[in-house]
């Protein structure tokens, strides 16, 4: 789905809503180059290089329940995957931590990315998606994180995908 996982954390420690780490995986040339024109996964393309910033910032903290805050994100992207086509990547959300107090560990958020392909010849249109997501995250132990997610796709501008909803479930293991 063009999307991706990762370890994602916000400066209190809980786990971010997914699209930040999306955006990773969409900025990994080792993942993101396998449709790009010559790239095979036996011979990948390489020298190409890309860059994303990450801004996360706690906006409220409950003073009776220390671990339960509200949380917002932004980030921004961008990387060549040809010498003529480049990709843009966006998106935002926010993210309840400590949702219940008998679920101090747990985190709920929503969020929406963008991703944007720019192809430098006449005539071809820019590829624009865009995605939006709510997830859960159970913490089910000190180093055991179960992550159902749902996700909808509208149809992406100048591709042939259609409208997507999408069901996920991450698990996150911490040794």
């Amino acid at each position: 789905h063009g999307g991706c996982r990762g370890p994602g954390q916000h400066a209190d420690g809980a786990a971010d809503n997914g699209e930040q780490d999306r955006l990773t995986e969409e900025l990994r040339p080792d993942l993101a180059l396998r449709g790009t024109k010559g790239a095979t996964e036996a011979h990948p393309v390489t020298g190409i290089s890309g860059w994303y910033s990450f801004f996360d910032q706690i906006l409220w903290r409950d003073k009776d329940h220390g671990s339960r805050s509200l949380g917002l994100f932004l980030q921004y992207g961008e990387m060549p995957r040809e010498p003529n086509e480049r990709t843009r990547s966006f998106g935002g959300g926010i993210m309840l931590a400590g949702p219940f107090p008998s679920r101090p560990k747990d985190a709920i958020g929503i969020g929406t990315s963008r991703v944007e392909v720019y192809v430098d010849e006449a005539g071809v249109p820019p590829v624009k998606g865009q995605a939006f997501e709510v997830y859960y995250k159970f913490q089910l132990a000190r180093w055991l994180a179960i992550q159902p997610d749902f996700q909808i796709v509208p149809e992406t501008r100048g591709s042939r995908m259609g409208h997507a909803t999408l069901l996920g479930l991450n698990f996150s293991i911490s040794l």
